[in-house]
């Protein structure tokens, strides 16, 4: 199971020896909406969204890249699907190369049930609703 941020943001901090408020005083940046110390306080309780510029802010503070953070992998996806972030060509470019990884995925699902489901005999076939059933 995937470790949400404020979790892993902990873990983090303890094994580095620093304290939440120390790490986030240093991943405040003035010019950065969202990265104060009070706004990664509310994100670690819940009451606001996490953003992918905190991430950012609070990886450099702990000395990692930012994708230790499963959320901001999520968040950098969303954005390459964003035709207001990447434009509408490159947004449809990526919800194509996701539309194949799926179609592949399905494929080798759909294989690996069939691999997996016991052999019919030949004159086995799946039964036929009655009357009463198809009406």
């Amino acid at each position: 199971m995937a470790e949400p941020f404020p979790d892993r943001l902990k873990r983090l901090a303890h094994e580095r020896g620093e304290s939440i408020e120390r790490v986030g005083l240093a991943a405040y940046d003035p010019n950065i909406e969202g990265t104060s110390l009070a706004n990664l306080r509310k994100v670690i309780r819940g009451q606001r969204p996490l953003n992918a510029a905190l991430i950012e802010r609070v990886a450099a503070a702990l000395g990692v890249p930012a994708t230790e953070f499963p959320e901001y992998r999520l968040a950098l996806a969303r954005d390459s699907l964003d035709e207001r972030v990447v434009g509408l060509e490159a947004a449809l470019d990526q919800l194509t190369l996701i539309d194949s990884a799926l179609a592949r995925g399905h494929g080798r699902r759909a294989a690996e049930r069939e691999q997996s489901s016991p052999p019919r005999l030949q004159g086995d076939r799946p039964a036929r609703p009655s009357n009463h059933e198809a009406g």
